[in-house]
């Protein structure tokens, strides 16, 4: 599970009730299956502007490569899949070898906004890989180093002597994922907006006993990249952000990708959804702090081509 909020620039969740149970956002829809994109091309009204060598689908914003069927195949899959998951709209896209297969996006942002392929969301996973892309930076430029000890800078933390920077990036930590603990959860219901610091999300973890060893087994935890993101921060010496900007996003040419722990979202976005007991609401502009090095990125389905 990859829970993140996708967001905007004003709110119009209304009021949540906090007394019953939220699942951590599930997203809308965003299926990413490859990456890259083109420039675009005049396309007929009420169909999307397709890059040469792919055509619209009619009354879409989706784009297949003109002569191979794998194109519409996958968009009628990605439908199924929105009808199976409940999901109220889905961006996506496939490419191979650099040709353009499909890039679409189905359904609704909101109640009568369609989705469309230039719409920002928040990333999730992929948010990790820059991080630790980050990582690797700092060890090229021998600022870190990979087998460095934890206790360096967390010494608090269980096993942190054992615990080296590469099984953060790893995950064999056997940190305890903070998200799963009551506490946070109950906390995170109570009030979706907070914000939260990474002291106080390390601190989750930190009490709970370890599911294993360090380096002896692996398990998911977020635990692990909030603490990385911290170290990273340290010893870069500047905001996580700043430095993944500088040093990953800006290089790559990722204009519309950036980290950061505020609600707000460049327009256009695509809404997010929490839904519980079949009930659902617009988490769009819930706290995106509790999450931000292992999946608070925003991005487009322009940069992820790349």
């Amino acid at each position: 599970m990859r829970p993140g909020p996708a967001k905007s620039s004003s709110c119009t969740s209304g009021n949540l009730d906090a007394s019953r149970k939220r699942a951590p956002v599930l997203y809308v829809g965003v299926l990413l299956a490859a990456l890259a994109c083109a420039a675009c091309s005049d396309a007929p009204p009420g169909t999307a502007s397709c890059a040469p060598g792919t055509v619209a689908i009619p009354a879409e914003d989706a784009c297949v490569a003109r002569g191979d069927r794998r194109g519409r195949v996958i968009v009628a899959r990605a439908r199924e899949e929105m009808r199976r998951d409940n999901l109220r709209a889905a961006i996506f896209g496939v490419w191979i070898d650099g040709r353009e297969l499909v890039s679409a996006a189905l359904g609704e942002s909101e109640p009568g906004v369609p989705a469309t392929r230039d719409m920002h969301f928040r990333i999730g996973d992929p948010a990790e890989a820059m991080s630790s892309t980050l990582l690797l930076k700092l060890v090229e430029q021998q600022r870190i180093a990979l087998d460095a000890p934890l206790s360096n800078w967390f010494p608090e933390m269980p096993n942190a002597h054992l615990a080296t920077l590469q099984m953060l990036a790893s995950m064999t930590t056997g940190f305890v994922d903070f998200v799963t603990t009551p506490a946070f959860f109950n906390a995170m219901d109570a009030d979706p907006y907070r914000f939260w610091t990474p002291d106080e999300l390390i601190a989750f973890s930190a009490a709970q006993t370890p599911l294993f060893a360090p380096g002896t087994s692996w398990g998911f935890s977020d635990t692990n990249f909030v603490l990385l993101g911290e170290v990273l921060a340290r010893v870069g010496q500047a905001p996580l952000a700043d430095q993944l900007r500088a040093q990953v996003l800006d290089p790559l040419g990722l204009d519309g990708t950036s980290m950061t722990v505020a609600p707000e979202i460049p327009s256009p976005v695509l809404h997010a959804l929490s839904i519980f007991e079949g009930r659902s609401e617009d988490a769009t502009f819930w706290s995106p702090s509790w999450i931000a090095p292992a999946g608070n990125m925003i991005s487009t389905l322009a940069d992820h081509r790349r």
